[in-house]
């Protein structure tokens, strides 16, 4: 069977969303460890006066990510490797063709042959029609680009990064399987009635519409939008998607404990070790569904290998070829318009589909991921909460406390005394009184005339205004998912390893169980501080590498 150095070589692979986190580690894997890929053209957004590859140089090439590539080819290996394997591609998703010259979207048509696309916005409170056209628009642009390039022959994979809170109405104790639910309303209907709305209409209906379908926000409201009209309108394309939940450090590779953004978990840890944060609205018994950056990007690319392999047996199956059409579907009349108005006359049926019950959050049937003329669509999902390695939130913070405790940023406020709050009024009356009144009465006393306002005060007056919004932003934020457990199943995770040999299983290993989370969460506040903050003095555990996993697999060696 095809190893993975095998199904990607000579490989030409766009790549969206590439000086992202979780971009940066995936282009890194990438050239470490499979040099055979021929080509790797990274989708760039224009940035006036500056020339894409120039910013790809500042933002991926001079990273510290890229440490272990430099070290196996050396400066010069490296810098001919990028100039020749790495093509920049200015293009951006909101645009039609992706923004991209003629020139350019006809290469890619001619040449790509894979595509993983990790583009989104994942701002949590961004606005609805501004997530829509990124996030469901933009993946409907990457997949009429990855049809055109089906239909030229030789195309081997489409795969699409996603998010496991897609199923965010699915929390409690029934496992969440690797499939599509129904969202219980038309996502094409939807979508054309968002960017329809009247822009401060729509700010104002939003929190409306998400309560009204169960989604805490708008990011995960249009990843599962994106998610059943990609279903819906791939043809034959060779699609897979893949669903992380909360995207942590890594855990190894390209180095432990590597981070160089503050999203999710990362700003929660590194606020509550400056002594910002010190209460947290969350269930303690709640799993925290974290997943290191490097089995994502293995999960990925091993996805990517898999759908590849089945696609290539299908050509020999089918060497006529034929491509199945891409989807037309009417506009679908009978649904409302989604204005205020009609928010509560009537649901949007899909026939055929059962609507999810958001009061009870229960569903029934699935929706169908293949027809007659498709090979199913694939999901994966990359989590730990449905394992038998998970972790609870007040497992995380007394494992973070304890690293703050030991190793306290120099520049710390307060000494990190983090607690979790289950009761959101006493949370609120806790982080008022101890926090917001303070604030304010110091931002106050700091205006007063001289000698009271000395600039110094005013200062700190401000920087302490400023971190105590900052910390009620990141507590409100991250309540819809402190305060909840999903299973989150990930049963076909194993099947992505299948046909590697011994030394690629152990280059490509996802064994849940070395993340030993004492561990893994100590090095994910190391660092935060050595590549965010860039502080010395912060080193990892001394055992840090000696997983569970690893333990019993030397015993019997």
């Amino acid at each position: 069977m095809a190893t993975m150095e095998d199904l990607y070589k000579g490989q030409h692979i766009l790549i969206t969303g590439s000086t992202g986190f979780v971009g940066k580690v995936l282009v890194e894997k990438i050239l470490r460890s499979l040099p055979g890929v021929e080509k790797l053209y990274l989708l760039i957004r224009p940035k006036k006066d500056v020339h894409p590859f120039d910013r790809l140089q500042k933002e991926l090439f001079d990273s510290k990510v890229m440490d272990r590539v430099k070290e196996k080819y050396g400066a010069e290996g490296f810098k001919s490797m990028c100039k020749n394997k790495i093509v920049a591609v200015e293009g951006s998703l909101t645009e039609d063709n992706l923004g991209m010259t003629e020139s350019t979207y006809s290469m890619l048509v001619k040449n790509c042959t894979m595509i993983l696309h990790l583009a989104a916005t994942i701002d949590f409170n961004e606005k609805l029609n501004m997530s829509t056209r990124l996030n469901v628009l933009g993946s409907m642009q990457v997949l009429a680009l990855a049809r055109k390039c089906h239909q030229r022959g030789n195309f081997d994979s489409f795969v699409h990064m996603s998010t496991c809170y897609v199923n965010y109405r699915l929390n409690g104790d029934q496992p969440v399987d690797e499939m599509l639910y129904p969202l219980g309303f038309d996502a094409e209907v939807m979508t054309k009635n968002i960017l329809n709305y009247e822009e401060d209409d729509l700010v104002k209906d939003t929190p409306a519409i998400l309560k009204k379908y169960g989604f805490p926000n708008t990011y995960t409201l249009t990843k599962s939008m994106s998610e059943h009209l990609l279903n819906s309108y791939r043809g034959s394309v060779p699609l897979t998607i893949v669903r992380p939940a909360i995207i942590g450090s890594a855990l190894q590779e390209p180095f432990p404990g590597w981070v160089d953004t503050l999203s999710a978990s990362g700003a929660l840890f590194l606020t509550a070790g400056f002594g910002i944060v010190q209460e947290v609205h969350a269930n303690p018994n709640c799993l925290a569904d974290i997943i290191p950056v490097d089995y994502v990007v293995k999960g990925t690319l091993l996805a990517g290998a898999k759908v590849a392999r089945e696609t290539r047996q299908d050509a020999v199956a089918n060497p006529e070829g034929r491509v199945a059409p891409a989807v037309e579907r009417p506009f679908g009349s009978a649904a409302l318009p989604l204005t205020a108005g009609n928010l509560q006359k009537a649901e949007i049926q899909i026939p055929g589909v059962q609507a999810i019950d958001v009061e009870t959050r229960s569903t029934s049937t699935a929706v169908s991921m293949t027809d007659r003329t498709q090979r199913p669509m694939q999901v994966y999902q990359f989590c730990t909460s449905g394992s038998d390695n998970p972790v609870t939130w007040g497992m995380v913070v007394r494992f973070v406390r304890a690293y703050w405790e030991v190793n306290p940023p120099k520049k710390q406020v307060k000494p990190c005394k983090v607690v979790l709050v289950r009761n959101r009024a006493e949370y609120e009356s806790r982080f008022h009184l101890k926090r917001t009144v303070p604030a304010a009465l110091f931002y106050a006393q700091s205006r007063l005339p001289f000698p009271t306002a000395r600039p110094e005060a005013v200062k700190n007056a401000d920087r302490l205004k400023k971190a105590t919004e900052r910390a009620y932003m990141l507590v409100n934020q991250f309540r819809d998912f402190t305060n909840f457990s999903w299973s989150y199943m990930s049963t076909r995770n194993s099947s992505l390893l299948e046909g590697l040999g011994a030394a690629e299983e152990a280059d490509w290993n996802m064994d849940l169980h070395d993340i030993s989370w004492h561990k893994y969460l100590k090095s994910y506040c190391y660092g935060l501080m050595h590549y965010v903050i860039k502080e010395e003095g912060h080193e990892l555990p001394d055992d840090y590498a000696v997983s569970g996993a690893r333990q019993f697999a030397r015993s019997h060696l």
